[in-house]
């Protein structure tokens, strides 16, 4: 694996790891599917409409009244997973662990209490509170 590679997953997956997984949309009528291109080269000249769902689901995650607790507890997950990548890693590293491999690790373990608490915080309506937010980052 090249270093431009690695980079390039990085970019795709800034918090969590590189893992591609497809969707598959079936448009069965043609006149969606021809507003759905047009809407498509509407937004963005090079833009497919593939490219347009990725976008309307953004649009929709960011933008939905609905899903302001969504936001609200995936944006405090991005920091914790963030800040434990981003911690000194001097302590824990010798000639046979490389730092890399210990912020993949803190990244992951991040992840993971991560998406324990936000189970709970989102489907069992619990309110947000300073005490579970320091969950994630011990």
């Amino acid at each position: 694996m090249s270093w431009a590679h690695t980079a390039r997953e990085k970019q795709l997956a800034p918090v969590g790891f590189y893992k591609p997984e497809t969707y598959c949309v079936k448009v069965h009528d043609t006149f969606h599917q021809y507003a759905l291109r047009m809407a498509a080269r509407c937004i963005g000249k090079d833009m497919d409409v593939p490219e347009f769902f990725l976008f309307c689901v953004r649009y929709v995650v960011d933008h939905h009244r609905e899903l302001k607790r969504f936001r609200k507890v995936f944006g405090k997950g991005v920091k914790d997973i963030k800040a434990a990548a981003a911690a000194p890693v001097d302590d824990e590293v010798s000639p046979l662990v490389l730092a890399e491999t210990v912020r993949d690790r803190r990244r992951k373990e991040a992840f993971d209490r991560f998406a324990r608490w936000a189970e709970s915080a989102l489907f069992e309506g619990e309110p947000l509170k300073v005490a579970e937010v320091s969950l994630l980052t011990e």
